[in-house]
């Protein structure tokens, strides 16, 4: 007897619309970052609207972006096993992406009619995952990259900087076949089992420019700070603010009709003895420029060359199939994924004011389904299932110095485990369209 099966040409069953990605296109097609979501694109009417450097198997915000049919991105639905896969952060996120090993196939509907699908506003996306079978199968790889391997950036060759650190490595394994326990059980035609874990590592360059005050600066000196035209910045005295006698009220205020006057700091330069104690303690934090910057206004003086975002995820799902009896068969599917990465130092200051962060992100998710024939003309399908996401960031857990004379900031309001720089100082990096220096505040407050 010869078995065979075609794809019909005209679909009378249901009034859905779509197409489905099978295994051989899944395994054979390259894939970036090895997600096998990227095939969504193979579907009539499914554009991806996001950008491909975040199609990694844990960005699961980038990777939700598809519109399909020319609706919005973030409306679609995700299932797995027909257990929604979908992270809800104000728009449908894409929660738990399996290994491509792990994948038997997904089903991309772009019109939808059938009343088991909701929560969606574009198109349902159905994954399958492979269960095992009666011979053992099993895959191992690794995909890397390496500084060596990489050119420069641009903007390190610009700064005559050496590449940063450029390391990815995604690798793992899949395992499936008949559950076998020596001298206790044999699952040959009846268990089934399949288990995949992947695990991925990078070092992302993210080179920063900006500006730092200047030696000068620090002094109190600013008679070298000039705007991008070579003009001066003024430096006025707060405390010799006065009304001016020639102020004309019945006309606007304009720079020939100022309605207060002042007087600059002699020379550009503000006395130390008016520097405020913590300013001052502040800029100790912030380390000085490392490059000459723009020849008129000493901006863009920092470069950071050797920013990295790291990240590491792993990524781990089994299945476990029995064939009960002839007439019903059950299934259970557990998959747990973890991204601890987003760890960058976005500046790199390696001092406590340094803006940095260290981001997790977590998803888990489970499923029964147990089918059975009831009778030549009834099946019986019952699932349960259950998923849930969950993500966070922190700052890193290092103790700054002292920010006020006499007391550290991690007394009463500031916990010893969190950097907290005293928020009543305009004390800060300058951007790199402006400068700052140490101000007086207003109100004075610490805050973490």
């Amino acid at each position: 007897m010869t078995v065979t099966a075609e794809a019909p040409l005209l679909e009378t069953s249901t009034g859905n619309r779509g197409q489905v990605i099978e295994n051989r296109k899944i395994t054979d097609l390259p894939l970036n970052s090895k997600n096998p979501f990227t095939l969504m694109n193979l579907s009539a009417g499914v554009q991806y609207t996001g950008s491909l450097l975040y199609f990694r198997p844990f960005d699961n915000g980038a990777i939700a972006d598809f519109s399909i049919n020319g609706g919005r991105a973030g409306v679609n639905e995700f299932q797995i096993d027909g257990v929604p896969d979908n992270a809800n952060t104000g728009r449908s996120n894409l929660a738990y992406v399996p290994p491509v090993e792990a994948t038997q196939e997904f089903k991309i509907q772009t019109n939808t009619y059938d009343s088991q699908y909701g929560r969606t506003g574009g198109g349902v996306i159905s994954v399958s995952i492979k269960p095992g079978t009666n011979r053992f199968h099993g895959a191992v790889y690794e995909y890397l990259r390496r500084t060596g391997l990489e050119a420069n950036q641009f903007a390190n060759n610009a700064s005559n900087q050496p590449r940063a650190r450029r390391v990815i490595d995604q690798y793992g394994f899949e395992l499936d076949g008949p559950a076998h326990l020596p001298k206790l059980y044999r699952g040959q035609d009846r268990t089934f089992f399949m288990f995949a874990l992947e695990k991925y590592r990078e070092s992302t360059p993210q080179p920063a420019l900006g500006s730092v005050p200047t030696e000068e600066q620090r002094r109190g000196d600013f008679s070298q700070t000039f705007t991008a035209a070579g003009r001066l910045y003024t430096t006025y005295d707060p405390r010799t603010v006065r009304a001016n006698p020639a102020f004309d009220a019945a006309r606007p205020v304009t720079l020939a009709n100022l309605q207060f006057l002042r007087t600059p700091f002699l020379g550009n330069r503000v006395p130390e003895n008016r520097f405020e104690p913590i300013a001052v303690r502040v800029l100790k934090d912030i380390p000085l420029p490392n490059q000459a910057g723009d020849p008129v206004t000493r901006l863009n003086n920092w470069f950071g060359a050797g920013v990295t975002e790291d990240t590491d995820f792993k990524n781990l799902i089994a299945r476990l199939d029995h064939s009960v009896n002839a007439a019903w068969r059950i299934y259970g599917r557990w998959n747990h994924n973890y991204r601890n990465g987003g760890r960058i130092n976005y500046w790199g200051w390696e001092t406590p004011a340094r803006r940095q962060i260290h981001a997790g992100r977590r998803n888990d998710g489970a499923v029964f389904d147990a089918v059975g024939t009831l009778s030549p003309q009834t099946i019986f399908n019952a699932r349960l299932g259950s998923a849930s996401s969950s993500s966070a960031s922190s700052l890193p857990r290092t103790s700054p110095r002292s920010a006020s004379p006499g007391r550290s900031p991690a007394s009463s309001r500031c916990p010893t485990s969190t950097p907290c720089l005293p928020s009543r100082t305009t004390c800060r990096p300058a951007s790199t369209n402006g400068t700052s220096f140490p101000a007086r505040p207003t109100a004075p407050r610490e805050a973490c």
